[in-house]
């Protein structure tokens, strides 16, 4: 008796074997994305159980990316709009990768750009012994935010002629 190989079957909608498929088009469809304004933004900061499930557009400065938060987890400072200061980033935010492989070029003053999912709030310790409540999200496309370089400086007005000392 010979057998063949394996065959399994596979109905329309259900992901490829390769992990590609319906859900993983829709995860990486970015018009799936919203941004919002600042006022959506606090209201989401305020509580982020109201918005899990939400795709949204964020912006900010990955302040820790290291081996306390492992090879899919970091924290940044976020916002609803790229700032060219990332001090002007101030909501602190747990943020983990869909895969490593999507951050492991990533590290601690990158300033991104993020197509994420809202998990709700999150709770963790931190290095002080204390303990602070974060939003959470799951990054599904993440990129350098290019930032248009500013104005070049003027050039210096030539120098004023020296008065006739004959």
């Amino acid at each position: 008796m010979t057998t063949g190989p394996a065959t399994t079957e596979v109905r329309e909608g259900d992901p490829a074997p390769d992990g590609s498929g319906p859900l993983e088009a829709a995860r990486l469809d970015r018009s799936t994305y919203e941004s919002v304004s600042a006022r959506e933004f606090a209201l989401m900061v305020k509580n982020p159980d109201a918005w899990a499930g939400r795709k949204i557009v964020v912006y900010g400065v990955i302040t820790q990316f290291d081996a306390a938060t492992g090879t899919t987890a970091f924290r940044a400072d976020i916002g609803p709009a790229p700032m060219a200061d990332p001090y002007d980033y101030d909501q602190n935010t747990f943020i983990t990768a869909h895969d490593a492989g999507m951050v492991a070029d990533f590290v601690e003053t990158d300033m991104v750009t993020m197509f994420a999912e809202v998990q709700g709030s999150l709770t963790y310790d931190t290095q002080i012994g204390g303990s602070t409540t974060a939003p959470s999200l799951l990054v599904n496309i993440i990129e350098t935010t290019n930032l248009s370089s500013p104005p070049s400086a003027r050039p210096l007005p030539p120098p004023a002629p020296l008065p006739d000392t004959e």
